[in-house]
């Protein structure tokens, strides 16, 4: 015979699978968000790349320092997924560039509202534009399209892409310190006009309310800059080893690949949870 319950039993018996089913939702809820965009699909297959990158060189490592013959079936499982991400978002950016172009289209007609920022913005979308071309290049000298090398010069298609975006990456860094100083210097101004009257009511409709939305959002905004340099900063370091400059070329693998990893879930959390706060 089937036991039947009462709702205080009920409420018990449900209570300890509540999370797992909310955390369950909220994982399907924020890779169904992240996928919807071409670049959100990108930095999914960006964090399982760097992931399975990391983990392939550890095992090597291990296998190295053991004296294993022959890699173990999850150790080759791994390096297929890593190359099969890897592919997976070169296929992804192959037509990313004419984002910037509409970016470019938009910075032509505020051309009279032009500053230091928006000149600024303009480099870092045509960065964009070359970075995404070369790497494009990149992937038809990969499969044998095109040969690997640029004609009548000894130089690689891959390099050339990664100065491309070590050059994206420098102006976007520039961007990131430059907005976030004059945000903090925007904070500190709200903050010393909110502090001549300490005492006074917050209202709606008043002066002061305004002013403290204003602070809210700006902190805010000031703290999402923070992120977007950290981002910026971890790039680079990848990037300068990619291209073995002094200093950089001798950090470890296994920090490369955490630079990774950390980057692409910053700028996947920023995407989530921070884009539509401050737009």
């Amino acid at each position: 015979m089937k036991r039947t319950y009462s709702f205080p039993e009920l409420h018990k018996i449900l209570n300890p699978v509540a999370p797992a089913t909310y955390f369950l939702s909220f994982a399907t809820n924020s890779i169904s968000t992240l996928i919807k965009t071409t670049k959100g699909k990108e930095k999914l297959l960006a964090l399982i790349q760097y992931i399975s990158e990391l983990f392939k060189i550890t095992m090597m490592d291990y296998v190295k320092n053991n004296d294993i013959s022959t890699y173990p079936i999850h150790l080759l499982n791994t390096i297929q997924v890593e190359k099969s991400m890897k592919n997976g978002r070169k296929l992804m950016r192959v037509l990313m560039f004419t984002d910037d172009l509409g970016a470019l289209e938009r910075s032509w007609k505020n051309r009279d509202k032009f500053n230091i920022m928006e000149a600024l913005q303009v480099f870092m979308s045509i960065a964009n534009i070359v970075y995404y071309l070369l790497d494009n290049l990149v992937w038809c000298a990969d499969i044998g399209i095109i040969s690997k090398f640029i004609a009548h010069a000894n130089i690689k298609w891959k390099d050339t892409k990664d100065m491309s975006s070590l050059a994206r990456c420098v102006i976007g860094l520039t961007l990131s310190f430059i907005a976030s100083f004059q945000t903090k210097e925007r904070i500190r101004l709200l903050k010393e006009e909110l502090m001549e009257n300490p005492h006074k009511k917050v209202e709606k409709d008043k002066n002061t309310y305004g002013l403290t939305c204003d602070f809210v959002t700006t902190r805010r905004e000031y703290r999402v800059q923070v992120l977007e340099a950290v981002v910026s900063i971890l790039r680079f370091f990848m990037l300068a080893h990619a291209l073995g400059f002094p200093l950089f070329k001798k950090l470890s693998k296994i920090f490369i690949a955490v630079c990774g990893i950390s980057a692409t879930s910053l700028s996947i959390f920023f995407e989530l949870f921070l884009r539509g706060r401050i737009s």
